[in-house]
């Protein structure tokens, strides 16, 4: 046993000078060891042994620097870890205030991960650099559960900050290789449970809290125009591309703008007015429910105006406007339901014109409808009634005489 006691100033009480090649100090207890201090100052424990405080408090271990300044701080109360701070509010809190030279980019956490000799698996994930599991577990009333939480705050009182961004992703392949799909990006909701979830989105963009200032553009989703592209052969891009989704019971839309409809499989479906300006092709059926306003935007009408539309399904009236916004040929429905197609001259209705009409061929009449009592209403309109074999077919108008009585009169 060795017992040094004292009162030494100016000298360690005890000094330890190993001149050779051994550890400097070597504790064991009942032959096994317990812990070492080698020659070069390495602390080394036995594997499951503690560094513990004599009594638990909210700063029970430190780590400080030379200077004796403490920048990692363990509270053995509430089993924290607080990094650049002394009262770490939560499992792990860090705190970092620097001052950042011009030009020089701190990273308050660094995270490099070097791999290399991983064997050919094309079935398997990979690699990730940082993987962060939140479970929730037992039965549990909570608002939100969510996993890497991202705050950045501008709290500067001058100067220009050109990009305030929440979260980064850069996807760079720096390779001669091929890569099949390079991501900056990527999240999706999986339904692996026997639960309910109302409403799944792999990218949300939340409602803004704007109290103050001004915003010249606000977008929920922006997406940079891309290119051009230098040095490199890009074979299509694409500012957004959306996939049409199958397999749902009610509507399969790739792209919904405005309140949802119901039994919809469209590509893409528009719940209000919509104004395209320049040229357009649509390849598919479209349903115009509602006012649409086609602009090419020129200052006049010489330009190429395309509108390519496989089948037209009109559910209101649809009108030609000229330059100077007043309609001059319009096509009308002829009831609420929009089920007539427009190109069958027969369901249009009513064509009124002010001046004339000519023709490069014949016009023919076709009635197979009940011929409309003659009236004030029906005046003027010419009727076919086709006979059966051997009978004659009628040629009528619908006029006035001189009494002002309205009837058919017959021309052939």
């Amino acid at each position: 046993m060795l017992d040094v006691s004292g009162a030494m100033i100016g000298k360690a009480l005890a000094s330890f000078n190993e001149t050779g090649d051994q550890n400097i100090l070597t504790a064991s207890a009942s032959g096994i060891t317990k812990f070492i201090l080698d020659r070069l100052g390495n602390f080394n424990l036995t594997t499951g042994s503690d560094i513990r405080p004599l009594t638990d408090s909210t700063s029970a271990l430190n780590i400080a620097n030379a200077a004796g300044t403490d920048f990692v701080t363990f509270d053995t109360t509430n089993s924290r870890i607080g990094i650049g701070t002394s009262s770490p509010g939560s499992q792990l809190t860090q705190t970092l205030t620097t001052t950042i030279p011009a030009g020089v980019l701190v990273n308050a956490h660094n995270i490099t991960l070097n791999v290399s000799g991983v064997s050919d698996d094309l079935n398997v994930q990979g690699t990730r650099t940082l993987a962060i599991n939140t479970n929730l577990t037992g039965t549990r009333d909570m608002a939100t559960i969510s996993g890497p939480y991202a705050l950045t705050y501008n709290k500067s009182t001058a100067g220009t900050v050109t990009h305030l961004i929440g979260t980064v992703g850069v996807a760079d392949n720096q390779s001669t290789g091929t890569v099949g799909s390079s991501y900056g990006a990527y999240g999706r909701v999986d339904q692996t449970g026997g639960g309910h979830v109302n409403n799944a989105y792999g990218l949300y963009s939340n409602a803004p809290i704007i109290s103050a200032g001004t915003i010249d553009n606000y977008s929920g989703l922006g997406v940079a125009a891309p290119g051009p592209f230098t040095g490199a052969v890009v074979t299509r891009a694409y500012g957004a591309m959306i996939g049409i989704p199958t397999g749902a019971t009610s509507n399969n839309i790739g792209l919904l703008v405005g309140s949802a409809p119901t039994g919809k499989n469209v590509a893409a479906y528009i719940n209000g007015a919509m104004e395209v300006v320049g040229n357009t092709t649509v390849t598919g059926n479209t349903i115009l429910d509602g006012n649409s306003s086609f602009n090419t935007g020129a200052a006049n009408f010489n330009g190429s105006y395309v509108l390519i539309v496989n089948a037209l399904d009109l559910k209101s009236n649809i009108n030609l406007i000229n330059k100077a916004g007043s309609a001059w040929l319009g096509f009308a429905t002829k009831n609420s339901t929009g089920a007539e197609n427009v190109y069958d001259l027969a369901n249009i209705g009513t064509l009124s014109t002010s001046g004339n009409i000519t023709g490069g061929g014949g016009m023919r009449l076709n009635t197979a409808t009940a011929k409309p009592t003659c009236d004030s209403t029906q005046r003027g309109t010419f009727w076919v009634t086709q006979g059966a074999t051997d009978v004659k077919d009628n040629v009528e108008v619908c006029a006035k005489d001189g009494s002002n009585a309205y009837a058919w009169r017959t021309l052939y």
